[in-house]
């Protein structure tokens, strides 16, 4: 199965990230592990510090380094997985804090894009995790909006999305019932959780004052970024 899954983290509980990590080597599901603090999270170092690198290099058959200055965007950051696996693969996005409890009679795939299941209090919701990488998938404006970019016009915030938030676009509409994450957010460090809200709290203020860098679109690429030059190309 081409299938790769895709984790975020930066200096996450370490007993946590591990069950992560070593749930996903038991179905023999290969790992991107991207590492890092985005630009405006709190902390002096833009790298994991507790250990979690030395989890991810364990574990991970990919494992990416933050820029030496941090990553400018979440989304940024999350777009990485489309830029290192190869197109027409998929990437099952799994948090640091989700433990994968359930993965068997996966289907054939062949859509884009496909719903599983996180499990969070006893209750089983429905997310869209599991994507095909094509040229032009790319996270824009925060974390949870996933975007196809030819078919995007910035007017238009919505167009083009696939995800955003935790809503279901009406175009994505195949469910695979055998994978299910356990999502232990609550397990977090209160620590952890605190410097997760001064994040969006200090995203949100920037946003609305109109100090949070512009949408740019890289004339060589295409591909949309907010910072001074385009995070890919340089220019």
């Amino acid at each position: 199965m081409n299938l790769t899954a895709g984790i975020i983290f930066f200096n996450d509980k370490p007993e946590i990230f591990e069950k992560t990590l070593k749930a996903l080597k038991k179905h023999n599901i290969p790992i991107v592990a991207i590492d890092g603090k985005f630009k405006e999270f709190p902390g002096e170092v833009a790298h994991s510090t507790n250990g979690c690198i030395e989890l991810a290099k364990q574990y991970a058959d990919c494992y990416i380094s933050a820029p030496k200055w941090g990553w400018e965007t979440q989304a940024q950051k999350r777009t990485m997985y489309f830029k290192v696996l190869p197109v027409n693969s998929y990437v099952f996005h799994v948090d640091a804090d989700e433990e994968l409890v359930l993965f068997k009679n996966i289907p054939k795939l062949i859509e884009d894009h496909y719903i599983v299941f996180i499990r969070h209090g006893g209750t089983d919701s429905p997310s869209i995790r599991v994507h095909k990488v094509n040229y032009d998938t790319q996270y824009l404006y925060s974390h949870y909006r996933l975007y196809r970019l030819r078919l995007h016009d910035p007017r238009y915030p919505d167009s083009g999305v696939v995800t955003k938030a935790h809503s279901i676009i009406n175009t994505v509409k195949t469910r695979i019932p055998g994978i299910i994450l356990l999502h232990r957010t609550h397990e977090r460090s209160d620590e952890r959780k605190e410097l997760k809200n001064i994040y969006y709290k200090t995203r949100n203020e920037m946003l609305n004052s109109g100090e949070w860098p512009k949408e740019e679109t890289c004339t060589q690429c295409g591909r949309i970024f907010r910072a001074s030059t385009c995070p890919w190309c340089k220019i």
